[in-house]
Formats: C-alpha cells, structure tokens, sequence
C-alpha cells in the first residue's frame, strides 16, 4: 500500500519516488512471493521507467514475466492485465 501511494499522480511522480516505491514492493515481495498487488507494484515502476529515466541495459521483457503470474494467482485482479496492454 506505501508503494502505491508513492505512484499515485505517476505523470507527477519523480525518480526519488518511483525507486522507493521499487523498494517497498520489493520487500513486500520479500515477506509473501505471491503477493499479487506487490508483484503488480513492482511492473508498474518499470512500465514508467522507460520513458523517462529508463536503463538502456534493462530487460523490460524479464520485468514483466512476474505478471503472468500474478494473473495465474488472481485471474479477477485487473490490474496486471492493464499493464500487460501497455508494455
């Protein structure tokens, strides 16, 4: 839930906000794998990563994988479907 209060306004959100949101939903992660909102959290950082402060090294395609299976844990859970439509 902190993670995603840092992305609200994400046209808004800074650098500073989007790597410390990264890093809640990487502990949250952490604590329950199967977390579906964490997993979901943590695409969404790299979904607005590249256009603004995006590595040119990074494997967007391997960032995006987990949200297959937070699909297969929540198939109801909208969420990582949007994602999916927008990378």
């Amino acid at each position: 839930m902190r993670g995603s209060a840092l992305l609200t306004n994400r046209c808004f959100s800074s650098k500073d906000k989007v790597n410390a949101a990264r890093a809640l939903f990487e502990r949250a992660l952490a604590i329950d794998p199967n977390n579906v909102e964490a997993i979901n959290g943590l695409a969404v950082t790299y979904n607005d990563e590249p256009h603004w402060m995006g590595d040119p090294g990074t494997d967007y395609d391997a960032k995006y994988r987990p949200l297959d299976r937070a699909i297969a844990l929540d198939p109801d859970y909208v969420d990582p479907y949007v994602i999916k439509a927008f990378t």
